[in-house]
């Protein structure tokens, strides 16, 4: 059989189907040479749109080229400069393609969650109840744009506005502790630190930070976290607070405005927020910190001049010690040596009597024998002349015997006075040890009541410092 013919919808004519072709747009069967003087309707229609496109495109080229060329900017400064983040340009670049950090309500979740916190302030233990809406919080743990670190990348987790109300909760709570205990601006300060101080340190905290309203409720935070709660509450507040970030010590703190010496850099001092024995403005820390506002706070802290008189008496205090220290390590020494001294003076008395003793028993013995060989010679038991050596001879050895033991006794006189005079030498060694370790007990009393101190002990150990000067 033949290939089957099939007609052209053009010339009408008859064709093998393998010569036929079906036009895409328009449907109709051609064959070879109406195909190349086919031009339909849609052909005609989709030139146009191929124009209308082409046009667009040149249009938009020149804005593609810079995106592209911006992009390739980006990408090789990336890879060939390592503190690419130090030019500010593309610092710009790469913030703009960079989400802010914010709170998107969690919809799912509903009521509220409340943490009760107690944490020592002076000489009173306060307590307090954290509470947040439950979308707040359940969103902020969920917000995903806080995983890269950009711009003002802590302060916008500080001040976001989801969290106003959990703010607003926790410091009418910190304002009826203030008004109750009678608080000026400074003690208040101090008051919002000892409770963000008191919160746990997580060690073992995510790279990726959480919101201060997670920290507050959950409890746990590592330094960046706590620093961020406690510079809301204090921004909030009304103080003029930053965050001090410590890049080379990969280290957070606040900072908060002053008016003294006590200034870390460009006016503000430092309050570790990790560490519950820290007085406000005081650190160890040595290198540069970036400075990253927060809020529009004016109220600034007038007390750092009294932390660093505490700190100063608290270095003459640890010089004193250290001085006493070594003089009580030293009486101790030369106690125990005059001691170890007087025992060996008794050991050697012990030896003398000991001897002495010996001695005398010989010297007794002689004296027997004595008395018996006069017996036997009144007896007629043996001659005059064997009775006068045997004589002879036991005289002699008493008399050499006295005449040691004349010597231990010499001894044994001059060991007795060696010995008070050890013992009168080890009680006034030991006296004067004792006292002097009084002493150092004392200092140390004082030190540990300084060093241990905390945040809202200030007015309370400057006032000591005043009244005991050094």
């Amino acid at each position: 059989m033949g290939e089957e013919q099939i007609q052209c919808d053009i010339c009408q004519r008859q064709f093998k189907k393998s010569q036929l072709k079906k036009c895409k747009n328009c449907g109709l069967v051609l064959c070879p040479s109406c195909r190349l003087s086919h031009n339909c309707h849609h052909n005609q229609t989709n030139e146009s749109n191929n124009a209308s496109y082409s046009n667009i495109r040149l249009k938009l080229k020149p804005f593609l080229i810079i995106f592209v060329v911006l992009l390739l900017c980006v990408g090789v400064a990336v890879i060939v400069a390592p503190n690419a983040e130090n030019i500010p340009i593309l610092n710009d670049i790469v913030d703009s393609f960079i989400p802010d950090p914010h709170i998107v309500k969690d919809k799912s979740a509903s009521g509220v969650v409340r943490t009760i916190t107690e944490f020592p302030a002076g000489d009173y233990t306060e307590s307090i109840t954290v509470i947040a809406d439950s979308k707040i919080y359940s969103g902020a743990k969920l917000d995903k744009s806080r995983e890269i670190s950009s711009g003002n990348y802590w302060a916008m987790m500080t001040v976001d506005k989801e969290q106003d109300e959990f703010y607003d909760n926790l410091l009418s709570q910190f304002y009826i502790i203030r008004d109750k205990r009678n608080l000026d601006s400074n003690e208040f300060v101090e008051l919002l630190t000892a409770y963000v101080q008191s919160i746990p340190y997580d060690s073992v905290a995510a790279v990726i930070p959480q919101y201060p309203v997670v920290t507050a409720i959950d409890e746990m935070g590592d330094c960046d976290e706590k620093s961020m709660l406690l510079a809301g509450l204090l921004s909030k507040a009304g103080y003029d607070v930053v965050l001090l970030d410590f890049p080379d010590d990969e280290h957070m703190t606040v900072g908060i405005r002053t008016n003294d010496d006590s200034a870390y850099v460009d006016g503000y001092a430092v309050i570790e927020t990790t560490n519950d024995v820290s007085f406000v403005s005081e650190t160890d820390l040595k290198t540069e910190a970036n400075i990253i506002p927060i809020g529009d706070g004016k109220i600034t802290y007038t007390a750092g001049g009294e932390v660093q008189q505490i700190l100063e008496y608290l270095d003459i205090l640890d010089s004193k010690w250290n001085s006493i220290e070594n003089s009580v390590d030293s009486l101790y020494g030369k106690s125990e040596d005059t001691y170890s001294q007087y025992l060996q003076a008794d050991n050697d008395i012990n030896q003398v009597l000991l001897q002495i003793n010996e001695i005398d028993k010989k010297i007794t013995s002689i004296e027997q024998q004595k008395i018996e060989l006069n017996k036997n010679y009144n007896l007629g038991m043996m001659p005059y002349y064997a009775y006068s050596t045997k004589w002879d001879s036991l005289d002699s050895q008493e008399a050499s015997l006295l005449s040691e033991r004349k010597i231990l006794e010499t001894k044994y006189d001059s060991l007795i006075v060696l010995k008070n005079n050890l013992w009168s030498d080890y009680q006034s060694d030991y006296d004067s040890y004792v006292n002097t370790l009084s002493s150092r007990n004392e200092w140390a009393n004082i030190y540990n009541l300084l060093a241990e101190g905390k945040v809202c002990d200030r007015e309370q150990l400057y006032q000591f410092i005043i009244e005991n000067p050094l």
